[in-house]
């Protein structure tokens, strides 16, 4: 709903957004419309990238940001776009994203750790049968300090949209419909709240966010159900590029047929050797719940911030 705003301008002292150079080539399109430069590709065999080589400074936080739409909307157990970041001499790591038939707006963050080269790709996967189109892709830096304000975009779910760009299933056991926003009139301000249709166990889980080593992060959200159940609500640290142990917070909630407000807190470690996975310095919210959970569960107000 409306009380938590997402941070629009992610800046770090003197940065702005700017337009990433984006390299096509067959079978992606590039045309002009309204509101700026168009790519288009229909799903084709192998894995035709869309391409962007960009600098960056070591040790730095970033925010790439792009408006998508595509011919097929919110799949429910793969991810048929998905974005990967080749930092120079690694191997790329790879984002997955859900989809809207409608513009929406996408965001991802990366920490660039000892590098100041990526190359940035967008591409679809061929066993998805879909026509995507991207525009407006730009990249900022990000400053630590605005951490302390909500990272998580639109954690009201008042866009008009009906697919969460931030959300994606990751089905498990169960056969639960995707993660959609819908009308609700039953909240404390706004229109619109996402739910889920749970049959069996399953969980949500949202993109990567940026944290800080040694600083305290709060995951918070209102939820309620259809019928009284237990989910697990967890910060999660298993990279992108996972090795070793990995660092997670994770708390069991009752949620019943009235709206309550949840919170996850706890200390992002220092210990990299401990937990290599924090070099990456970006960690993704989970709500999961059991094999025994059925119909619908709930969710607004959804914000992550740093103290």
């Amino acid at each position: 709903m409306s009380r938590i705003a997402f941070l629009l301008i992610v800046m770090g002292a003197g940065s702005i957004a700017e337009d990433l150079p984006i390299k096509v080539t067959a079978p992606w399109t590039k045309h002009r419309e309204e509101g700026g430069v168009v790519y288009s590709l229909a799903v084709t065999t192998g894995w035709p990238k869309l391409i962007a080589e960009i600098e960056t400074k070591t040790g730095s936080y970033y925010r790439v940001t792009w408006k998508m739409k595509s011919t097929v909307g919110g799949v429910a157990t793969k991810t048929p776009f998905q974005l990967t970041l080749t930092p120079d001499g690694e191997q790329d790591y790879t984002y997955g994203y859900s989809l809207s038939t409608e513009w929406e707006s996408y965001t991802a963050y990366f920490y660039t750790k000892e590098s100041n080269r990526f190359k940035l790709g967008f591409f679809i996967n061929p066993e998805t049968e879909l026509t995507v189109s991207l525009k407006n892709i730009e990249i900022a830096e990000v400053g630590v300090d605005q951490f302390k304000e909500n990272t998580l975009p639109d954690g009201n779910f008042e866009n008009g949209l009906a697919v969460p760009a931030a959300w994606r299933a990751n089905n498990r056991e169960g056969k639960f419909q995707p993660p959609l926003i819908v009308p609700i009139k039953d909240f404390t301000s706004g229109e619109k709240s996402l739910c889920v249709q749970m049959d069996g166990a399953g969980e949500i889980a949202s993109m990567y966010l940026p944290v800080e080593l040694g600083r305290s992060v709060s995951f918070k959200f209102w939820a309620k159900a259809d019928q009284e159940c237990q989910i697990t609500a967890i910060i999660q640290g298993y990279a992108v590029r996972h090795t070793g142990s990995h660092f997670y917070k994770g708390k069991k909630l009752k949620v019943d047929t009235d709206w309550k407000e949840y919170e996850v807190t706890t200390e992002v470690p220092t210990e990299t050797d401990k937990y290599p996975d924090l070099l990456y310095k970006t960690m993704y919210l989970c709500l999961g719940w059991g094999k025994e959970a059925k119909g619908k569960i709930y969710f607004d107000d959804m914000s992550f911030t740093s103290k």
